[in-house]
């Protein structure tokens, strides 16, 4: 496994691995999974993380993309975010859920809106 994280609200674990391009929701009290995995990742994901009001997933990975997902439904929450030069191994979400910020092997940290999956400014080299 790449990375497991709970959301905020401690109700949902989300889960990714660096053998499969899929995703996975787990309801953390009962321990078990939700769902069909979440597909839509061409290559492996790395990296994932919860909005702080736990309604939204970005996920990261091998095919230098950012995806977003609703934690609700687990269905696409909007298009795939492809601006990264190399794997994307790492994202978070602002405190204040309004920017999404990405670091990939083509050695720069990118912020995007959260809303739009719009850059924000040039990124960080």
């Amino acid at each position: 496994m790449a990375s497991a994280v709970f959301s905020p609200n401690g109700r949902r674990i989300a889960s990714c691995s660096t053998e499969d391009p899929n995703l996975r929701l787990w309801d953390a009290p009962l321990r078990h999974l939700l769902g069909l995995p979440l597909e839509g990742h061409g290559k492996a994901v790395r990296s994932l993380a919860f909005s702080p009001d736990s309604s939204r997933i970005v996920s990261v990975g091998v095919d230098d993309a950012l995806r977003m997902w609703d934690a609700r439904s687990g269905r696409s929450a909007g298009a795939l975010i492809v601006r990264h030069a190399g794997p994307v191994s790492s994202v978070a979400f602002s405190p204040d859920r309004t920017r999404i910020a990405s670091g990939s092997a083509d050695k720069t940290v990118r912020l995007w809106d959260a809303s739009s999956g719009k850059p924000l400014r040039a990124p960080f080299k």
